[in-house]
């Protein structure tokens, strides 16, 4: 369990996390949202006690400024920036990490699953930064903590790493691990989301379930190939943003009733494609509300 109080922090004489709080369960995933400078990853950095904060975090019961250690050995974590020491090999770095955390680990075995096996004995440093990312993954696990903490994990991730994250995702759901996960599209995590959390310049301006925010941002826009130029798209199926010869692109507020309305129609479709609301449209939308 994760319960955040109150959390404040300051940077320079700038609010950087301002009275955020929310609680996760055992079990339960959270995304966080927000665009670039909102406090994501300072929310992460104070959760694993990387950095000083007013206000209250408490990990299953234990507090992170005065039992810090405790708290490490519980969490799984992997910052969006990462650095490794230099030179030290992929074995080393997991040696030293292992020890720390007081658990046997084999090396080859946990790189294995992550197509790292041929790089067991070359240094980290060497790696690409898909490699990195996903020797960063691999070190996160590998003391099976009860919660993890990624900080856009997705960003760096090559194809193979993508794949296996995807795969670590379902498991993660299966084994009740309690997940903490940034990112900058709802569509990268969808089916492994609980929660959500929307950051924006420090404070918390969507905190609840996922069905609830789809709810409150539920206009969406969507491209229509149609077979034939020049067709023109029925006002029942949505407001028209931008048309090309074949292209349509609509707006609704209601997708399930366009498509129903597009259908009958008698309009022939090639394609519909549907773009998922940007971050920023889905911060305005909700700030929007909040100020009615």
């Amino acid at each position: 369990m994760i319960v955040v109080g109150d959390l404040y922090k300051e940077f320079n004489g700038f609010e950087v996390l301002k009275d955020v709080s929310f609680k996760l369960n055992k079990g339960e995933r959270m995304l966080v949202l927000g665009p670039n400078g909102s406090g994501k990853t300072t929310l992460f950095r104070c959760i694993v006690g990387l950095l000083r904060f007013e206000g209250k975090i408490e990990i299953d019961g234990y507090d992170v400024r005065r039992q810090g250690r405790v708290v490490k050995r519980l969490i799984g974590y992997v910052p969006q920036i990462l650095r490794f020491p230099y030179g030290k090999t992929a074995r080393q770095i997991l040696e030293l990490h292992a020890a720390f955390h007081d658990v046997e680990l084999d090396v080859e075995e946990l790189l294995g699953k992550f197509g790292l096996e041929d790089v067991v004995d070359v240094p980290v440093s060497e790696f690409s930064g898909g490699m990195k990312q996903r020797f960063a993954l691999a070190m996160a696990i590998s003391h099976n903590p009860k919660i993890l903490i990624f900080d856009e994990p997705l960003a760096n991730l090559d194809f193979e790493g993508r794949q296996i994250f995807l795969k670590l995702l379902r498991r993660f759901k299966e084994e009740e691990k309690t997940l903490l996960i940034s990112a900058h599209r709802i569509s990268d995590i969808l089916f492994y989301t609980d929660k959500v959390l929307i950051l924006h310049e420090g404070e918390v301006i969507y905190y609840g379930s996922l069905e609830d925010l789809l709810e409150k941002i539920k206009t969406v826009k969507f491209c229509v190939r149609v077979e034939k130029p020049g067709i023109e798209i029925a006002r029942d199926v949505g407001r028209v943003v931008e048309r090309s010869e074949r292209w349509v692109m609509v707006e609704t507020d209601d997708f399930i009733d366009s498509m129903r309305v597009l259908a009958s129609s008698g309009l022939e479709v090639g394609y519909v494609f549907i773009e998922e609301p940007a971050l920023d449209a889905i911060v305005m939308r909700l700030k929007e509300g909040a100020e009615r």
